[in-house]
């Protein structure tokens, strides 16, 4: 058997199993952020079921924007639009030294506000200086 064929084989025996579907559905609506080092923190979301289906359905909007705020100010540091079934992303904190927190907004398929999962709050510490032309630190 060619490659190919197996790896198509063992995708569509996962995607087909109930069991494979229910491994993808949380408990619980979340977001959460882990910094991961002073360049890269790691946000990710978990849909319940029913909130899952709604987002297929198409009666929210299949973008969800992530905003990255300061957590002692909420002040907005950035936002992000992503596909609701990303999931996860990484992305490098402007400062270390710093306390972050998120929110994730989603829109009805309309663009109205409907509803924002908040993350906890994650410490990024300070990180060496990176070398000016990128290279590595001697």
């Amino acid at each position: 058997m060619e490659p190919e064929t197996a790896l198509l084989q063992v995708k569509e025996c996962f995607d087909s199993s109930p069991l494979w579907a229910e491994s993808l559905v949380s408990q619980q609506n979340r977001l959460v952020l882990i910094a991961r080092s002073p360049r890269s923190v790691l946000a990710y979301w978990e849909w319940t079921g029913p909130k899952a289906d709604v987002f297929r359905k198409g009666a929210f909007a299949p973008e969800v924007v992530f905003v990255l705020l300061r957590a002692a100010t909420g002040a907005e540091v950035f936002q992000e639009k992503r596909r609701w079934d990303d999931l996860r992303f990484y992305f490098t904190p402007p400062a270390g030294g710093t306390y972050y927190r998120a929110a994730l907004l989603v829109s009805s398929a309309a663009g109205q506000p409907h509803s924002k999962l908040e993350s906890n709050s994650v410490y990024v510490p300070r990180g060496a200086a990176q070398p000016p032309d990128g290279g590595c630190a001697s």
